[in-house]
C-alpha cells in the first residue's frame, strides 16, 4: 500500500506561476497524492483560481486555505504544516508556487522511498529557469575558528543515485510524518529567507537528509533581483540561527566579523550598507524577530 503523500504549496501574487505549476502536477505520470495551496493573503486573482479549480475535475484531490494577513513565507509556512497535520499525510512536499515538477517526480519518489525505507528526507535537484543546475539549494555545512561555512554540493555528485547532505530549502523537498512530529513546525518569526536553512539545520541533527538527483524540479525564479530588506532579514536570521543552533565560540566569531563590516562600511561612508547592517544585527542582538517596520 502506497504512503498518503500531501504537496503542500505555498503561493502569493503569483497566480499565473501557480497554474503553470498545476499543470506540470497534472501532468505527472502518477497521481497518487492530494495538493494542499496555502494563499499567503494574495491580493490578485489567485482566490477567483482557487475557487475555480473546486469545480474543475483533476486526477488528485485540492485543499486551499488562505492566512489572515502575510506575515512573510516563514509563517506561511507554519500555517501550512499545521493546516497539512490536520488534513493528515504520511509524507509531505514543501514548495514554492515557481518550483515545477518534472513530469516523472511523484513515480521516482515512490521508487526511491521503497529503495531507502529508512529514511524520512528525501530532496530533488533545481534546475533554474535557463535549466541550469541550481546548487545553492542543496547544501553542507561546517563550524571552525573561521566561523560558519556553507558550502554547495560539488558538480560531479549530482552523477550519484543518492547522497547525504545537511541543508535544503523548501523547493523540491519531501519529509515524512516522522521528522515533523519530531523537529516541529517552521520558525514563524523568520518572516522571509533562513527559515528553510534553520529548519534543515534543526532535521539533520535527527534524520539524514538524502538527495536524489534524478528527481527534477524547475525554479522559476530570478535570483538578480535582491533587494535590501531581504538583505536586512537574511542577515538577522542567519546570525540568530547560529546563535541558537552552534557551539559560543562559533556565534563571537560571527559577531565580530559582521562588526568588522560594519566598521568598514563606516570608514568607507557607505551609509546604505553600514545602516542595513547595524540594524539587522540590533535586531538579532534583542531578539527582533518577524516583520520589520524599520526602513533599510
Amino acid at each position: 500500500m502506497k504512503p498518503k503523500v500531501l504537496l503542500l504549496i505555498l503561493t502569493y501574487n503569483r497566480v499565473d506561476k501557480l497554474k503553470k505549476l498545476l499543470k506540470s502536477l497534472i501532468n505527472q505520470t502518477c497521481h497518487s497524492f492530494d495538493l494542499l495551496i496555502i494563499d499567503n493573503h494574495s491580493s490578485d486573482k489567485t482566490q477567483e483560481f482557487l475557487s475555480e479549480l473546486k469545480i474543475t475535475e483533476l486526477p488528485f484531490k485540492i485543499y486551499s486555505f488562505r492566512t489572515f494577513t502575510n506575515k512573510g513565507s516563514s509563517d506561511g509556512y507554519n500555517f501550512g504544516f499545521q493546516k497539512a497535520i490536520d488534513i493528515g499525510f504520511d509524507w509531505l512536499y514543501v514548495g514554492d508556487d515557481d518550483a515545477y515538477f518534472d513530469e516523472d517526480v511523484i513515480t521516482k519518489f515512490f521508487l526511491v522511498r521503497s529503495k531507502f525505507i529508512n529514511c524520512n528526507v528525501f530532496c530533488g535537484s533545481v534546475y533554474d529557469s535557463n535549466l541550469k543546475l541550481d546548487r545553492t539549494h542543496r547544501r553542507n555545512y561546517k563550524f571552525s575558528f573561521e566561523g560558519f561555512k556553507e558550502s554547495e554540493i560539488p558538480l560531479e555528485s549530482y552523477s550519484l543515485d543518492s547522497l547525504e547532505i545537511k541543508l535544503f530549502s523548501f523547493v523540491g523537498l519531501f519529509l515524512s510524518y516522522k521528522v515533523i512530529s519530531t523537529v516541529g513546525l517552521p520558525n514563524k518569526n523568520y518572516f522571509i529567507w533562513w527559515d528553510d536553512t534553520e529548519y534543515s539545520i534543526r532535521v539533520s541533527k535527527k534524520f539524514s537528509i538524502k538527495l536524489i538527483p534524478e528527481i527534477k524540479f524547475y525554479h522559476d525564479t530570478n535570483k538578480s533581483l535582491k533587494s535590501k530588506w531581504k538583505v536586512y532579514y537574511g542577515i538577522r536570521n542567519r546570525l540568530y540561527t547560529i546563535k541558537k543552533f552552534l557551539p559560543w565560540w562559533v556565534t563571537l566569531i560571527e559577531e565580530l566579523k559582521h562588526l568588522f563590516k560594519m566598521l568598514v562600511f563606516l570608514v568607507l561612508f557607505k551609509k546604505d550598507k553600514f545602516k542595513l547592517y547595524f540594524y539587522s544585527y540590533i535586531d538579532y542582538k534583542y531578539s527582533k524577530l518577524g516583520m520589520s517596520k524599520r526602513e533599510v
